[in-house]
């Protein structure tokens, strides 16, 4: 069956909305759970939870609601509901460029000044630097340090896919405007992230829109998706693999031989 009405579309984002607001609200609790949490094994059989958890919402959510909207080619292909939006960057090949220039540059130095890291030993207390409530989320060992690359992918590929295409589409067919749909989608995207505090609802709402804005430029998800892996696997992965190895290089240092 494809939803072909407003009023079909407005009743799938309010089912939407609903189904969002009610994880949400779990998330946060069972997050301020997580962090009272020691033992690795457990943690790790949390982490892979909330892997499958999260593919089957976002993923899989975007995924059937796209199929009953008859919309599933548009992972592929630009709506052409979103073009109004597009009339606010003015000359798309005039900025293309220059904006996807500056973000690959931007994410490159940040995983360079990780990488660079490495060279100097770790501070008394060192932790990893991060915006919003994570620090539990951060692997401690090598053996989560795989679980912080899944979330990190998953994430990147389901959130854009559900944030930056499915929920602003269904905005627009609900009856909402292009921009207005990209910017609700950032908020929510923002307010998903609720377990990590105000910081963290700021800081991802500020990255959605960013998401949006290399959406609209580039007429992909590619470049989105990849920008957020990158992002979420310096924060999850490279970064504590560096701590790591910089604890274990300065301990060796100071053992005596």
């Amino acid at each position: 069956m494809i939803l072909e009405t407003a009023t079909a579309a407005q009743l799938l984002l309010a089912v939407t909305l609903v189904v969002l607001a009610v994880f949400t609200i779990f998330d946060a609790r069972a997050y301020a759970r997580f962090k009272t949490i020691d033992d690795t094994r457990e943690r790790q059989r949390i982490f892979g939870r909330w892997v499958v958890q999260a593919m089957l919402l976002f993923g899989g959510g975007a995924l059937i609601g796209l199929a009953l909207l008859g919309r599933l080619g548009e992972i592929v292909a630009f709506p052409v509901e979103f073009l109004p939006a597009t009339a606010l960057l003015g000359e798309l090949d005039d900025v293309r460029g220059l904006i996807t220039g500056t973000l690959f540059g931007l994410v490159g130095g940040l995983i360079l000044v990780s990488a660079l890291a490495l060279l100097r030993p770790p501070k008394e207390g060192e932790e990893v630097r991060v915006v919003g409530d994570i620090g539990a989320l951060l692997p401690r060992n090598r053996a989560e340090l795989p679980y912080g690359a899944l979330l990190s992918a998953n994430a990147g590929i389901t959130e854009e896919l559900f944030f930056r295409l499915y929920l602003p589409l269904l905005i627009v067919l609900a009856g909402g405007g292009a921009v207005l749909a990209f910017v609700a989608a950032a908020l929510v995207f923002g307010l998903m992230h609720l377990y990590q505090g105000a910081a963290g609802v700021i800081g991802t709402s500020v990255m959605g829109l960013v998401f949006v804005l290399i959406y609209l430029v580039t007429g992909s998800l590619l470049l989105p998706i990849l920008l957020h892996v990158l992002i979420d696997l310096n924060g999850l992965v490279l970064q504590p693999a560096l701590l790591m190895r910089r604890r274990r290089l300065s301990s060796s240092a100071a053992s005596p031989s």
